[in-house]
């Protein structure tokens, strides 16, 4: 396949217009130039981010800019750009991350196949965490090939930023399931892996920035409407056999979710909701005694040391405004 194909990034924003020039910039700097720009502004009309937006997009040329009329989600501003993309290919750009000068470059080139539908690669995390910050890289399981087994197992890259995907997989598969609050990365790459094959890059190509807990792929709240949500729509679409198995998945979803939320209730100081959290967990059948030992420690001294420990254990990256 040659590599010379035009690529359709689309950036959905919303509430995050101070760190949209960052995620533009290191698209516009890439080394690979076949590729249009498509913001999703899905910030409300009347707030202060669209007006930050509009003033962001104006540093830049040839932008193609959309604007929602009220706030839809996530969901609905990505599904908005496939349905504008004019290229063969569509790379997602979180708003608040930023890709590496080569990142399309070289992952078109590992569309080596042609049922090849769809390419991922690892990245580098940069946790802002009040005044903690720390970074260190993240590796994945490196599965290619038919991943759909791997998927339903509970594996699942972590975002839509470290794909670049085939616009005709969503024409065959499908668009982002706009009613799901989570998980919707996971059931858009499972119905995907369905019909098409996945590759791989081991370099690190992303830097993913996670601040706070704005972000939805962290809150347990969502995160567990989401899972809800999920079981209902796989009951019905799955076999028997495969729902078995994704039924085994949903328990260790849970899990996390449970543990999650004992960290976001003590840190909000809410004793009671963390100890019921605390036993609960320790109540699942898929708990392991480490975990249980690592909460009853967040509970008592709260998850600043844990934090402080990461920063000092982890490795410093150059960024791409370096």
């Amino acid at each position: 396949m040659s590599i010379d194909k035009f690529v359709s990034v689309i950036i959905p924003t919303y509430g995050r217009s101070l760190m949209l020039k960052r995620a533009i910039s290191s698209v516009v700097n890439q080394k690979y130039t076949s590729f249009e720009i498509i913001v999703v502004d899905d910030n409300s009309p009347e707030s202060d981010h669209r007006k930050r937006t509009e003033a962001c997009i104006l540093n830049f040329d040839d932008i193609i800019y959309i604007k929602h009329e009220k706030n839809f989600g996530g969901c609905v501003a990505r599904n908005t750009g496939i349905k504008r993309a004019k290229g063969a290919f569509i790379a997602f750009l979180d708003d608040d991350d930023e890709w590496e000068k080569d990142f399309l470059e070289k992952q078109l080139k590992r569309f080596d196949k042609d049922n090849v539908g769809a390419v991922y690669c690892n990245f580098f995390l940069n946790k802002m965490n009040g005044e903690f910050t720390y970074s260190k890289k993240i590796e994945f399981e490196n599965f290619k090939g038919n991943v759909y087994g791997k998927l339903l197992s509970g594996w699942c890259p972590a975002s839509t930023s470290l794909f670049i995907i085939k616009k005709k997989c969503f024409e065959i598969c499908g668009f982002f399931d706009e009613q799901l609050e989570s998980f919707q990365d996971y059931d858009m790459w499972l119905r995907i892996s369905k019909k098409f094959e996945f590759n791989y890059s081991d370099e690190y190509l992303i830097i993913k920035h996670e601040h706070l807990s704005d972000q939805i792929s962290l809150n347990p709240i969502t995160r567990k409407n989401g899972l809800n949500v999920l079981k209902s729509k796989f009951t019905n679409i799955l076999d028997n056999s495969d729902m078995c198995i994704f039924q085994e998945t949903a328990e260790i979803f849970e899990k996390r979710i449970i543990y999650s939320n004992v960290i976001v209730c003590r840190q909000k100081g809410e004793f009671a909701n963390a100890f019921k959290n605390i036993v609960e967990f320790s109540g699942h059948s898929k708990s392991d005694i480490k975990s249980i030992f690592k909460l009853i420690f967040i509970f008592v001294f709260g998850y600043k040391p844990i934090k402080l420990f990461h920063q000092l254990n982890s490795k410093k990256i150059e960024t791409i405004n370096e």
